[in-house]
């Protein structure tokens, strides 16, 4: 899986993600996982991620302004799912 780049405006609004290719000026580096939902999300929903992904999935259907941001640091690349702490930091 390639490093991925997610562009926002000043408003926090996500505008694009595309692949890192080289360095750039603002790049805040993270571990884990990023997750763009249409919907607010709390940590104790990561306890059911097939459940989650079914209701983010549902509400992509809806016409959406904006998506929130969210960090998962403890990330499975190979299972796709959160392991460890679960924990979810809300960066928009």
């Amino acid at each position: 899986m390639l490093y991925q780049v997610v562009e926002v405006d000043e408003t926090g609004k996500a505008l694009c993600s595309y692949p890192l290719r080289r360095e750039q000026h603002s790049t805040e580096w993270l571990s884990g996982a990023l997750l763009l939902s249409p919907i607010k999300l709390y940590t104790a929903d990561l306890e059911d991620w097939d459940k989650l992904l079914k209701k983010i999935n549902a509400s992509t259907h809806k016409q959406v302004e904006a998506f929130f941001l969210y960090h998962i640091p403890m990330f499975d690349m190979q299972c796709m799912k959160p392991f460890g702490g679960r924990k979810l930091i809300q960066l928009l």
